[in-house]
């Protein structure tokens, strides 16, 4: 793959990543505030465990999804065909281990949920059970879609899945509010409704992976010990990033509904679910860059990787600085407008998680580079510590401080990496000066990043936010605001072209 077609598609990549992630806010924003609405506060805490609980099963997808993402990448880029089938069938024996095992487990837990989560309402735990049901009946697609995704991005084309996920998203929030209109409102028919997604996307990924690229299928006769070796290899690392991933991802839910309350967790959930769908945009447009490093690695153009390395520092550096100051200052209103005034510990909740995670937004796209070049030990190093750092932390901040204790706990070790340990190892392993990468990439965010502040802040000052009309215009006027300062002052002639699809990878430029 040239490195022309690799630039024109990470463009498109991330602006697909970005409807993908926008229209998942709508939907999901939607979603949430129509079921709290309808079951309350106290019931919806019970699906925020549930939802956890799928987080956690889908460990035993053993990360694989990134393994083949690489070596797809990788055997692409050198045209092994031979070894490209071979991975992808290879991978299919753990997927089919670990989608048996989560289809089982996910099941028994249906029959204990109401023992283990005794604060949970009787009523809202019997529909909790039911609902896991149907999620186990959705588990073996669920996982057995992975590798076919990760094919998809590793062949670099993230529009098509995610005009995919799109798709499935629509039919899940439509499956809900029918079902709610139909019948009494039930936290069964969520679980319903993620089984009609799953079976949509599954359906129509391995569609769309026959239609690009039909000879990438599951062959019994290719798979063979290096395959799997290599798998093991890199895959060993991703295990452990699946774990230490969904452990800071999912573990808050269950242990606000353990330590605290079902409320509190639901507070919780509504507050992070805000930061995560704008950080969203930050590290799905990163998350490109993991192919882009593994292709221009396995070609071995190192004054190309370079110039990733500062380009997507910058990108993602203008996104997350801007949308951090923007999270907190409308995070309010937009709690209030979305769910109503009775969530303000929810503000609270946004405020300190985006604090925690902006470190690491900034800095998502030199992480995806690490991945794509094979420095996995560090990696693997750092998400232990997250994952470790921050149970703990929230464990013993939340006797003490509640809520708010808990959400600083996962916040304190996301802040540390990303600020510290993914910007000093990516340099050092690219071999640029952590100074250079630093004054190259991010004055020009911060200065961006400032400037939006102070518009949104004298916008709010004569103009209140007394009604969602006058809120979604301020919001509309501080996107206009950042495109317009971005796009003449923080992208780098590069990046602007990156964004039409046409950008060239010259280090000249930097």
């Amino acid at each position: 793959m040239s490195g022309q077609v690799t630039a024109e598609r990470t463009g498109v990549n991330i602006a697909s990543q970005w409807c993908t992630h926008i229209a998942a806010i709508v939907v999901n924003f939607f979603l949430i505030a129509y079921v709290v609405g309808k079951v309350g506060p106290e019931h919806y805490g019970g699906w925020t465990t549930i939802i956890s609980i799928i987080g956690y099963l889908s460990i035993l997808s053993a990360g694989m999804s990134v393994t083949v993402q690489h070596y797809v990448a990788r055997f692409s880029a050198r045209q092994e065909q031979d070894n490209l089938v071979s991975v992808f069938s290879s991978s299919y024996i753990i997927y089919g281990i670990g989608a048996v095992i989560a289809t089982l487990l996910c099941f028994y837990f249906s029959f204990i949920f109401a023992a283990v989560f005794s604060k949970v309402p009787e009523e809202a735990a019997q529909q909790c059970g039911i609902a896991l049901r149907w999620i186990a009946a959705s588990m073996f697609l669920f996982i057995m879609n992975m590798p076919i995704q990760g094919a998809l991005y590793g062949l670099q084309r993230y529009y098509i899945r995610n005009l995919i996920e799109i798709f499935g998203l629509i039919v899940r929030a439509v499956t809900v509010v029918i079902l709610f209109n139909l019948f009494e409102p039930s936290l069964a028919y969520l679980g319903v409704a993620f089984f009609a997604g799953v079976c949509t996307r599954f359906l129509l990924c391995k569609t769309a992976l026959w239609w690009i690229k039909p000879e990438l299928r599951f062959r019994p006769s290719t798979i063979n010990k290096d395959a799997l070796r290599q798998i093991f290899s890199y895959g060993g690392h991703s295990f452990v990033w699946t774990i230490c991933v969904v452990i800071g991802r999912d573990s808050a839910p269950i242990l606000a509904v353990l330590l605290i309350s079902p409320e509190a967790a639901t507070f919780w959930y509504v507050g992070n679910r805000v930061v995560v769908a704008i950080g969203g945009l930050v590290k799905g447009a990163g998350q490109v860059f993991v192919p882009v490093a593994s292709s221009l690695y396995g070609s071995e153009k190192w004054e190309e990787l370079r110039a990733v390395l500062i380009r997507s520092t910058r990108f993602c550096a203008l996104l997350s600085l801007s949308g951090a100051a923007a999270l907190i200052v409308f995070g309010r209103d937009l709690i209030n407008f979305w769910v109503g005034p009775g969530y303000s510990v929810s503000y609270y909740v946004l405020v300190i998680t985006t604090l925690g995670w902006v470190a690491f937004w900034t800095f998502v796209g030199p992480q995806a580079i690490l991945m794509g070049i094979r420095k996995l030990r560090l990696v693997t190093i750092m998400m232990l510590f997250y994952a470790i750092g921050g149970v703990l932390l929230a464990i013993i901040m939340a006797k003490i401080w509640g809520i708010l204790g808990l959400t600083a706990g996962f916040a304190i070790p996301i802040a540390i990496i990303g600020g510290l340990f993914i910007p000093y190892f990516a340099s050092k392993s690219c071999k640029v000066k952590i100074k250079k990468l630093l004054m190259l990439a991010l004055p020009a965010p911060l200065g961006i990043s400032l400037m939006v502040l102070l518009c949104i802040l004298f916008m709010r000052a004569i103009w209140p936010a007394v009604n969602i009309g006058i809120f979604a215009a301020e919001c509309g006027m501080a996107l206009l605001i950042f495109g317009i300062l971005a796009l003449l002052f923080g992208l780098d002639p590069a990046s602007r072209n990156m964004l039409l699809g046409k950008i060239w990878y010259k280090t000249s430029q930097f």
